[in-house]
């Protein structure tokens, strides 16, 4: 959901600037878009605060790794079902690094499918690749 003014998403963006392990990392992302909001970004790893139906902050963090560092594109995102019982089982953690990590684990999962499934592809094309 969002912040009800500019003011309190800048400073919650400060504190979870904060939180990150090597904060002159990430930088602060305010917007609006119905209403204020924010997220800490890195390259293209985004870290966002989450909030529940009655608007309030849960205390819970998740993680977006994507590509273009300005945070538009496609996105890995580690939550399988918002309908989930616990938070972390949504991709959601009371430690934002903790949120990154998990980002991180889940992205190269996928990418070890992904050369997994080129590598069969190039045989199937006749080609012979190189293992890695």
């Amino acid at each position: 959901m969002s912040y009800k003014t500019k003011a309190d998403a800048t400073r919650a963006g400060k504190v979870l600037k904060a939180l990150m392990r090597r904060p002159e990392l990430w930088t602060i992302e305010v917007f609006e878009n119905i209403g204020w909001h924010m997220s800490v970004q890195s390259g293209s790893v985004r870290v966002s605060p989450n909030f529940d139906r009655n608007q309030k902050e849960t205390g819970y963090y998740d993680c977006m790794i994507g590509f273009g560092g300005s945070g538009h594109g496609e996105f890995y995102r580690a939550k399988s079902s918002l309908v989930k019982a616990k938070p972390e089982d949504r991709g959601e953690y009371k430690d934002p690094n903790v949120a990154v990590t998990k980002e991180i684990e889940y992205a190269k999962k996928q990418l070890d499918r992904l050369t997994f499934l080129v590598f069969h592809a190039r045989v199937s094309n006749g080609e012979q690749p190189s293992e890695r």
